[in-house]
């Protein structure tokens, strides 16, 4: 596939062929909408996404998520619900039904690299899921690493992780020449919880409005404070 058939390649993630599809908010979108793919691009990943097998890894991804934050995997599914239930949006196509995820990329390598990087436009305080395919050696090459925290994980094919993606900065290591490495994200853009939060309205419309009613600096206040509520009812202690 080439950039016109919708395959990108040479991103700022990484140098593989790579394509995404789901519902999107946000990088200069005026409301929530569906991400365009190529029509190459568009077969081949209707063709993945309708297969049982693939299907099955992602409804085994939700019930990992639910299992493990059960909060947060309940504020996934309130924004899907939101959607798909409100009139003004129902007509988005969400990518599963068995999965609270917006979008899905997936890297079609055949050696996928990703380079440092954060997903910044994900949902800040909410976790992606990353799903490696192989084969390839994982004691080797392939290993996830955390820059911000200074450790790199092994990752064998087969395996998947949960982890803010908006906040972590994070790559993948090489593989052998003649070794494969593919993966697929899910993840859902941060614009789709603000505007589920704003009430169906862009931010800047919703400041206006409460400037005009003088209640912008309760909101702004109400803000600063939010992020830590998420925190601590998002990312779970375990002992």
């Amino acid at each position: 596939l080439d950039r016109r058939g919708g395959l990108h390649r040479d991103g700022i993630r990484g140098r593989h062929g790579s394509a995404r599809k789901g519902v999107n908010h946000g990088g200069g979108t005026k409301q929530p909408c569906q991400i365009k793919v190529g029509t190459n691009a568009g077969r081949v990943l209707d063709e993945l996404f309708d297969s049982d097998s693939f299907k099955a890894d992602i409804e085994m991804g939700d019930h990992h998520f639910r299992t493990f934050n059960p909060a947060l995997y309940q504020e996934y599914l309130d924004v899907k619900e939101y959607y798909t239930q409100n009139k003004a949006t129902s007509h988005l196509k969400w990518n599963f039904t068995n999965s609270v995820y917006a979008a899905t990329t997936v890297n079609f390598g055949p050696r996928t690299q990703t380079l440092d990087h954060v997903d910044s436009a994900n949902f800040a305080p909410g976790w992606c899921r990353v799903r490696a395919y192989g084969p390839y050696n994982p004691k080797k090459g392939g290993h996830l690493v955390f820059w911000d925290l200074g450790i790199a994980i092994e990752f064998p094919p087969g395996a998947s992780i949960f982890f803010p993606s908006a906040l972590l900065v994070h790559s993948n290591l090489a593989i052998g020449e003649d070794e494969e490495r593919y993966s697929v994200t899910s993840y859902s853009a941060g614009g789709l919880f603000r505007w589920k939060y704003n009430g169906g309205i862009p931010n800047e419309e919703l400041e206006e409005r409460l400037r005009e009613t003088g209640n912008w600096a309760d909101e702004r206040k109400a803000r600063a404070g939010r992020f830590k509520l998420y925190v601590d009812r998002f990312f779970p202690k375990y002992k």
